[in-house]
């Protein structure tokens, strides 16, 4: 299921739920705190959105690094998704994250 919820993010950046489930998943592991000060800070002049295709601009605090660091391998992974086979998809996310290691 966890997996599901990263590829869905892959393909569908544009909803906030996919993201949010693939940044919470055991894959990225992204804590609340990090995910509720990322909502409540503010970028370009309101709440910042988990949506991996919008840059991010400007230095971030410690604890926001994880949650733009995520955004942008997802926004990487969209961005090559139809230029090459679904499984290396998968395996680059893999590799990224080194969970071949967990799995």
């Amino acid at each position: 299921m966890a997996l599901m919820n990263v590829l869905a993010a892959i393909e569908w950046p544009e909803d906030e739920m996919a993201v949010f489930a693939a940044l919470r998943g055991p894959f990225l592991a992204v804590s609340d705190e990090a995910l509720l000060l990322w909502r409540e800070s503010e970028g370009e002049g309101k709440r910042r959105r988990l949506h991996p295709l919008i840059r991010v601009e400007g230095e971030l605090p410690p604890l926001l690094e994880p949650v733009a660091e995520a955004l942008s391998l997802l926004a990487t992974l969209h961005w090559k998704r139809n230029g090459r086979p679904f499984a290396d998809t998968v395996n680059a996310f893999l590799e990224a994250t080194r969970a071949h290691a967990g799995l």
